[in-house]
């Protein structure tokens, strides 16, 4: 506070009380602190002065900046008498949802998770009973590079014009893993399947590292990196029903995966919104679809031809605008 009063003086002040002064600084934020006239310097030195003393309002932290995640896949497959494979390559920017946010769990800080991943599927699927009751499992062996960096190194980045200072500090890990899953279909009808999945049971991953501060310093060398590495395993149950024209795939999921991170990691919350699934397309003609769909708070509105497929997105509590689109060869 002392830092933002002393370089704005529109800063609010207490003289009023408590609880209007705190809903002074609320407008005071997504009015003036986040427009353009504030400015992009006046912002980031009072953010690392906010940085550097450890104090701000906890209730005004997603009222500064907001999480962007990007991601670009190329995948392939091919599912034949039961035996399925995949392969594909992932690279994503995974990052928090303010610019005040930091997770921690006891000496590690989650911080903006940058990854390229190799991964696969390897499975096999009968029926066990006639055509309506089949079983199944799968492998998942994969191969990744992470960095994280904090916040604190974007802003500091920001300060000193040098944005390669955003990397400055990292460790850099390389890891592998590997993931069992098992499944379960029912087909009631020929048009309709019901389904329960076993995600990730488990999921372990471990990594050797190396720091950039030892290129720096020209002692460049691997470290075993003593964490072991999971993603939390999970349920899920599905639907599948084809009508004609009409198209429905939906799901319920990510309640058990959450519960295990609620218990593993501090500030993290239980999302309900995030455990339907659902898309709903529409055959237009032979060479045509449109779909609609919601998931993790997201709505989309696609349409899809040949093997192109496009989709706009927006959150469900406020308006945001997001892209996705894929095209399989």
């Amino acid at each position: 506070i002392s830092s933002l009063s002393s370089i704005d003086p529109s800063f609010p002040s207490m003289a009023n009380g408590e609880d209007l002064f705190l809903a002074q600084v609320q407008d005071y934020f997504q009015g003036r602190f986040l427009s353009d006239r504030y400015g992009a310097n006046n912002r980031t030195l009072a953010l690392a002065d906010v940085f550097d003393s450890g104090i701000y309002p906890p209730s005004l932290a997603k009222s500064v900046g907001g999480d962007m995640d990007l991601a670009l896949s190329f995948y392939g497959g091919r599912i034949h008498n039961g035996f399925g494979w995949d392969l594909r390559f992932d690279l994503y920017l995974d990052s928090l949802d303010s610019l005040l946010a930091n997770y921690t769990d006891g000496d590690y800080t989650y911080g903006n998770d940058l990854v390229a991943e190799i991964s696969s599927n390897l499975g096999f699927a009968s029926y066990v009973i006639d055509d309506t009751f089949a079983l199944g499992i799968s492998v998942t062996p994969n191969m990744y590079f992470r960095t994280s960096f904090l916040n604190s190194d974007i802003i500091n980045a920001r300060m000193q014009d040098v944005f390669l200072n955003i990397f400055a500090n990292n460790n850099y890990y390389l890891g592998a893993g590997v993931g069992l899953n098992f499944g379960a279909m029912y087909k009631p009808l020929e048009n309709l399947s019901l389904t329960l999945d076993l995600r990730n049971a488990p999921s372990i991953k471990g990594a050797i590292y190396f720091s950039a501060s030892d290129i720096a310093a020209n002692d460049f060398k691997f470290r075993a990196d003593k964490n072991i590495y999971f993603v939390p395993p999970d349920l899920a149950i599905g639907v599948n029903w084809d009508y004609g024209v009409w198209h429905i795939d939906g799901e319920l999921s990510d309640v058990l995966s959450q519960l295990v991170w609620m218990s593993k990691v501090d500030g993290i919350d239980f999302k309900w919104w995030y455990i339907p699934k659902i898309e709903v397309t529409y055959d237009m003609s032979e060479s045509l679809s449109l779909s609609l769909g919601y998931e993790k708070d997201a709505v989309s509105l696609g349409f899809i031809t040949g093997d192109f497929r496009a989709e706009l997105l927006t959150k469900v509590d406020r308006f945001a605008i997001g892209i996705n689109v894929g095209y399989e060869f």
